[in-house]
């Protein structure tokens, strides 16, 4: 199972080579609307194939909201679990340095009255609403220890942030890192079972959703072929985190900024690995219209279609675009539609298998592709059925050769953003039209 999680290709080229979705939304959907507001958001992605979790360990995982409260509640995810989990203690802490918390500033969650919980397979549970003052980007770490063995347990696939295990004889209200080591290097930095924090406001509570694939999730490469990048590890580089800053330096305080991207993604096809995720189309409702007080959607999603051989399918692409962005408008959600970035030069991506390494057939960047890019970028601009269009393209784009990101938004795989890439990206969006 390691071997899935050493992957040298780019988390952004993956996608399936299974039939085009139908272009129906999975599920009927609603509009949530509630005194909480979602402050922090990570998408489950599949079953973690990470080392099993046993009673007397402890999983510490740490999380930056966007925006400021005081009272709270916490959301596991079991949705995509095929076994019950059964913890026996959840708490939440300030973070001091690594894995040490902040003294006096640790608080146990409680479900139903409880502090032992568990969540059933395919399902997901919300904590009991807990006073702890939350600031925007102070880093909260979360405390799981099992009840009984967790074999495997859902995440979100490339958290980008640090997680620590205490091996044994260790408490989640624990202040001290003794006994705490980092799990396995990216890509096994995922977030455990965790999926969304939430702060309780009477007013002034609006959510942003930035909904993509690896670049909304903030995946980083390099100049090896398409290896991940330690840059921005655990410094909250994605573009939405920029774009969240800028918003709190703007006064913008009832808006808060929750990522829905997952690296690998499809608009209209499930991951080839399942931890590339279900499609967009099955995952919206889950996704962004299950969230409370969604305002307004940033989409950027659809390189992961085009790159698939043997044909990009620009039409079909736009065609399943167009259902996610009317399902949104349905619904009173304001959509910004992100015109696709370029990708010309990037090589095709490589697992590492205990046989040897396999070659994904990955094209994004091919002529072809980027020929069918233009023609969905056209789309996006002059008939996209979306409220505005923030034009990526020409924020991050070469312009001598504009089929090239300029090279320093370029992470060095000529596909995914650097740091100052996603900075760019956010500086991109006009805060008016949100």
């Amino acid at each position: 199972m390691r071997a899935l999680v050493l992957m040298l290709g780019s988390l952004l080229l993956i996608a399936c080579n299974s039939e085009t979705a139908s272009g129906k939304i999975a599920a009927p959907i609603s509009r949530q609307s509630s005194n909480w507001l979602p402050v922090w958001n990570a998408s489950p992605t599949d079953v973690s194939p990470a080392s099993p979790l046993l009673p007397g360990q402890v999983v510490r995982q740490f999380i930056a909201p966007h925006a400021d409260g005081d009272r709270v509640r916490l959301k596991l995810s079991n949705e995509l679990g095929t076994s019950p989990i059964s913890l026996a203690s959840v708490t939440l802490g300030s973070q001091d340095v690594g894995a040490a918390l902040q003294e006096g500033s640790v608080r146990e969650l409680t479900f139903g009255g409880k502090a032992a919980v568990t969540i059933p397979a395919g399902a997901s549970i919300v904590s009991d609403a807990l006073a702890f003052p939350v600031r925007a980007f102070d880093k909260i770490a979360v405390s799981l220890a099992p009840a009984s063995p967790i074999l495997q347990m859902p995440h979100h696939y490339t958290a980008r942030e640090v997680p620590y295990m205490a091996l044994a004889n260790a408490t989640t209200t624990q202040i001290a890192d003794t006994g705490f080591v980092p799990l396995s290097p990216d890509p096994l930095n995922s977030w455990l079972l965790i999926s969304g924090l939430e702060v309780e406001r009477k007013s002034s509570r609006q959510t942003v959703v930035a909904l993509g694939d690896s670049i909304t999730d903030g995946f980083i490469g390099n100049a090896l072929p398409l290896a991940g990048s330690r840059e921005g590890v655990g410094l909250d580089a994605r573009y939405p985190d920029f774009l969240a800053r800028r918003m709190l330096a703007a006064g913008l305080t009832q808006f808060s900024v929750v990522n829905a991207g997952i690296s690998g993604n499809s608009v209209g096809k499930d991951g080839i690995l399942p931890m590339f995720g279900p499609s967009l189309l099955k995952r919206l409702q889950r996704d962004v219209l299950d969230l409370p007080n969604v305002r307004t959607v940033i989409l950027l999603e659809g390189i992961n279609d085009l790159g698939i051989a043997p044909v990009p399918d620009a039409t079909g692409l736009i065609e399943n675009l167009n259902t996610v962005v009317l399902a949104l408008k349905a619904q009173g959600i304001r959509v910004l539609h992100g015109t696709l970035m370029p990708a010309r030069g990037t090589r095709a991506a490589m697992l590492a298998m205990p046989e040897g390494p396999i070659e994904l057939g990955a094209q994004h960047g091919t002529a072809e592709v980027e020929a069918a890019r233009q023609q969905v970028n056209t789309w996006i601009r002059t008939s996209s059925p979306a409220q505005a269009v923030i034009d990526f393209d020409a924020c991050l784009r070469d312009p001598e050769h504009p089929a090239y990101l300029r090279a320093e938004y370029d992470s060095g795989d000529h596909l995914h953003p650097s740091v100052a890439g996603y900075e760019a990206m956010a500086n991109c969006i006009n805060l008016s039209l949100l």
